[in-house]
């Protein structure tokens, strides 16, 4: 869709841990998501790793969602074996997306791509997961992954603090 975004999610085989450290994960998953949003015209919203799937919030002017996921995979998991010195496959499937079609809809897909690594008991608070670009959005880690401007984490008129708000459950 030209006009609404995507949550985009893919998971590992089984859901095993990556074959490599997720710290050298996430040095892939940066390059090739400057790279893909670079050739494919992407606007990328949020995206977290996980020990075994990621999530990402993107936008397709160009309506080149399938063709976009399908490099950005295929490039990071050949990456990934060269690392690792693995021949098989790192995703499970092809990847996984949903239309966000409306304002309600997106703040939950938002809410949910941060608060994952809580939930799933990786760090004590959305700000402190450093495999996101809220960290970098933050200013607490460099990264290279061109996110757009985030309008709801630094929306003055918020009704309540933005952080705070990501950091309570649903």
């Amino acid at each position: 869709s030209t006009i609404f975004p995507y949550h985009v999610s893919a998971r590992t085989p089984n859901s095993e841990f990556f074959k490599i450290p997720k710290e050298e994960v996430w040095l892939i998953m940066e390059n090739y998501l400057y790279l893909t949003k670079t050739a494919f015209n992407l606007r990328i919203h949020s995206f977290v790793l996980m020990s075994n799937h990621f999530h990402l919030l993107v936008s397709t002017p160009e309506a080149n969602i399938s063709a976009s996921m399908n490099y950005f995979m295929g490039e990071n998991s050949r990456e990934m074996n060269r690392s690792s010195g693995r021949q098989n496959q790192n995703w499970g499937q092809r990847h996984h997306k949903t239309l966000i079609t409306s304002y309600h809809y997106y703040m939950n897909a938002y809410k949910y791509i941060y608060r994952n690594p809580v939930r799933a008991g990786l760090s004590e608070n959305v700000q402190s997961y450093r495999y996101s670009t809220l960290a970098g959005l933050l200013g607490y880690t460099q990264q290279i992954i061109p996110i757009e401007n985030d309008m709801i984490l630094f929306e003055p008129n918020f009704s309540t603090n933005n952080l705070q708000w990501l950091n309570t459950p649903s």
